[in-house]
């Protein structure tokens, strides 16, 4: 790790945000509001990309999805470009997430974003679904996509948000056998008492958090099949008015055990359960200013030291997974730092080999 970072800091731009300094949309990107407002914008009505879907059955009778980016760029890359495996947020999915995967398309990547069970056009065909995400389906996608395309020549993936508790869950518990090279860790919340946090901090926040996670999950589609699991359980899901209730009821339907506990369900999920095991390089974006992954749940850097592996960059501003950047904007700081983190681990992979 102390080449690539040694390779990384060479370049004075890698830690700075924003990168442009002479953009009249500074005061946006300095702001955390304005920061995320500027995200919702773009989502709306810069980025509508196009995907092919290839649905994975599950054990258990769910089924998961990877969405493959669909233009003519993608289409012309060699067999063995790199893939860059995608972890959406916590109730996101393919279409909602092109500000963030754009740029590393233009970069030569190959984009999977990894649709997790209940979410965008999926419904829930057992009674089963993690607000974190399962490390198991997890696998599963990452063997299909790698299998898919078994010359390329590098395997990165990228959480955000929720997604990036799932990428170290991941990495952590499959440790020995993933195919992944490098990881990309963008805004995590790392503790989970972050929900009660923000139900006190940000009531806003976690009112539209609640709001998207009952439209996720509490669908009129899925109704018969998680009341057929648990039907009490199911009734304070829908009666939760807090955040924290809402995970706390989930639980039984996250393990697959209507019996299953909170308790249970962190042993399960909880990321920093898994923190200590991931053996491949993993980059860490915080922003000071994010109003979601609070800058008081960041571990002390003895944390990070405990295992070489992590690069931890914390910067001033930046919001919760915006990082709007450029002079008009059109560019994202996470996602580009992401690609340079992952082209330094590949590049020393390459020169490691050689000698």
């Amino acid at each position: 790790m102390a080449r690539i970072v040694a390779k990384l800091c060479s370049s004075s731009r890698f830690s700075v945000y924003p990168s442009c300094l002479f953009s009249p949309l500074l005061p946006l990107y300095l702001n955390c509001w304005t920061n995320l407002m500027l995200t919702g914008l773009k989502k709306l009505t810069r980025f509508k990309l196009k995907f092919t879907t290839d649905n994975i059955d599950l054990p258990d009778g769910g089924y998961v999805s990877i969405d493959w980016l669909k233009d003519d760029s993608q289409d012309s890359l060699p067999e063995d470009a790199p893939l860059l495996l995608v972890l959406h947020t916590i109730t996101g999915h393919s279409g909602d997430h092109g500000m963030w995967i754009s740029g590393p398309a233009k970069r030569g990547y190959r984009i999977a974003v990894f649709t997790r069970r209940g979410h965008g056009k999926l419904t829930l065909k057992s009674a089963r679904f993690n607000i974190l995400g399962d490390a198991e389906d997890t696998h599963l996608q990452t063997l299909f996509a790698t299998r898919k395309y078994p010359k390329a020549k590098f395997v990165a993936m990228a959480g955000f948000s929720a997604g990036s508790g799932l990428l170290v869950t991941y990495l952590g518990k499959y440790y020995d056998c993933t195919p992944v090279n490098a990881g990309a860790c963008l805004c995590p919340a790392y503790s989970m008492d972050i929900w009660d946090k923000l139900d006190v901090r940000y009531p806003v926040v976690a009112k539209a958090l609640l709001t998207s996670a009952k439209t996720t999950w509490l669908k009129e589609e899925n109704m018969k099949v998680l009341s057929d699991h648990d039907e009490k359980s199911l009734g304070l899901l829908r009666e939760s008015e807090r955040m924290g209730d809402f995970v706390r009821a989930h639980s039984g339907f996250a393990t697959g055990d209507k019996k299953g506990c909170y308790e249970s369900w962190l042993m399960y999920s909880a990321p920093m359960q898994h923190f200590e095991k991931i053996q491949v390089p993993v980059f860490v974006l915080n922003s000071l200013d994010d109003p979601v992954s609070l800058a008081e749940n960041i571990p002390p850097p003895q944390v990070f030291n405990k295992n070489p592996n992590y690069l931890l960059l914390v910067t001033p501003k930046g919001s919760h997974v915006a990082y709007n950047d450029g002079f008009m904007g059109g560019m994202c700081f996470m996602s580009e730092r992401s690609v340079d983190f992952f082209e330094a681990v590949a590049n020393d992979s390459k020169e490691f080999d050689e000698k």
